[in-house]
C-alpha cells in the first residue's frame, strides 16, 4: 500500500537533533500511513551515516539522501520529486510535534474541502505570541480570509493574502502534486524561502492556512543568538526578504 503522507526532512550539520526529534515525526503521526525521506545537505558531523542507520531499523524510511553541498531548501523540492505520498508534510529536523499531527493534518485538509488552499501550517509560538496571530486576526477576516472551525475544536485561520502574510515552513502541509505544480522551492535559497513561497502560491491563486490548536509545534533547535540572527538576516537581505522573517 503506497502512503499517503510524505514527511519531507532537510538536515544540516545537526546530528543530535536530528537523532532526538526526527524518530518522533513518525511515531507521532497517527492513524495515517505515512512514509519518512531525508536530505542530507553535505553534513560534516556523521548526519547522514546517522539517516542511513536509522533507514534500515525503520521500514517506513523510504529514502535517505546524500548531498556533497548544501542546496538549501531547494532539496525539499528534490524529496517532494520521490515522495509517493498523496501529500507532503515538510519537517524541520528540530521541531517538536503534537500527537497525531500528520493525521489531524490530513482531516483538517479534507474538512475544509477547498482546493484553493495550498498549505497548511501548524501554529507555533512566537515571542509573547504565535506565529499565525502576530499580526492581528484580521488578516483571517474577511475580505482577507476566512477562519473555519473544526470537528476537534481547532480551528483552520486562512488567508487570502500571501503576498502580505506568509506561511511556515517548520511544520507545513501540502498535496505533493500542487506543491510541484508550483515549481516547488526556488533554487539557492538557506534562508527565507515562507516568503518567498507564499507570493508564489499567491501568484498561482492559491491560499494558505495555519492550524491553530492548543498543543502548537514547538521550535527545539539553535536559539536566536545575535550571530545567528546576523547570519540569516545576510542571507534574507540577498534575497530581498524581509528581515523579520
Amino acid at each position: 500500500m503506497l502512503p499517503e503522507v510524505s514527511i519531507l526532512v532537510i538536515t544540516f550539520n545537526r546530528v543530535e537533533l536530528s537523532a532526538q526529534y526526527i524518530p518522533m515525526f513518525l511515531e507521532r503521526a497517527g492513524n495515517v500511513n505515512t512514509e519518512l525521506l531525508i536530505w542530507d545537505n553535505g553534513s560534516i558531523d556523521g548526519s547522514f551515516d546517522w539517516g542511513y542507520t536509522y533507514s534500515k531499523a525503520d521500514c517506513r524510511v523510504h529514502k535517505v539522501v546524500g548531498s556533497n553541498k548544501n542546496i538549501g531548501v531547494e532539496a525539499t523540492t528534490h524529496l517532494a520529486k520521490i515522495a509517493r505520498g498523496k501529500y507532503i508534510i515538510k519537517l524541520d529536523d528540530d521541531i517538536e510535534v503534537p500527537n497525531r499531527y500528520a493525521e489531524r493534518l490530513v482531516s483538517a485538509y479534507k474538512q475544509l474541502q477547498n482546493d484553493k488552499v495550498l498549505f497548511i501550517s501548524w501554529d507555533m509560538p512566537w515571542t509573547d505570541n504565535t506565529f499565525a496571530k502576530r499580526s492581528g486576526m484580521s488578516l483571517y477576516k474577511p475580505p482577507n480570509g476566512e477562519i473555519v472551525n473544526l470537528l476537534d475544536h481547532s480551528r483552520l485561520l486562512i488567508s487570502h493574502r500571501l503576498d502580505r502574510w506568509l506561511i511556515n515552513g517548520a511544520c507545513r502541509f501540502s498535496p505533493r502534486d500542487k506543491f510541484l505544480e508550483i515549481g516547488g522551492h526556488p533554487k539557492g535559497i538557506i534562508y527565507g524561502v515562507d516568503e518567498k513561497i507564499s507570493k508564489i502560491a499567491h501568484n498561482h491563486g492559491y491560499h494558505g492556512a495555519y492550524l491553530s490548536t492548543k498543543d502548537l509545534i514547538m521550535h527545539r533547535g539553535t536559539i536566536d543568538t545575535p550571530a545567528y540572527r546576523r547570519m540569516k538576516n545576510n542571507e534574507l537581505a540577498r534575497i530581498g526578504s524581509p528581515l523579520h522573517v
